[in-house]
């Protein structure tokens, strides 16, 4: 049987994240996420509430 020949490059391409949609203001919310280790603490630092620091990390998930 004959072997088929596939591209690997655009399989890549469409399974890449894409950065360049990428909200930088949720990065701002992940970085307080990881320095404070609690939503909670980071909504507080960053004054938003824990509900709106829980969805912006669901966002980038």
């Amino acid at each position: 049987m004959p072997e088929v020949q596939t591209d690997h490059s655009e399989t890549a391409e469409l399974s890449k994240p894409q950065l360049r949609m990428v909200d930088l203001n949720l990065l701002t919310v992940f970085d307080a996420v990881m320095q404070e280790q609690n939503i909670t603490r980071a909504a507080h630092v960053l004054g938003m509430s824990q509900p709106a620091v829980s969805n912006a990390v669901a966002r980038l998930r």
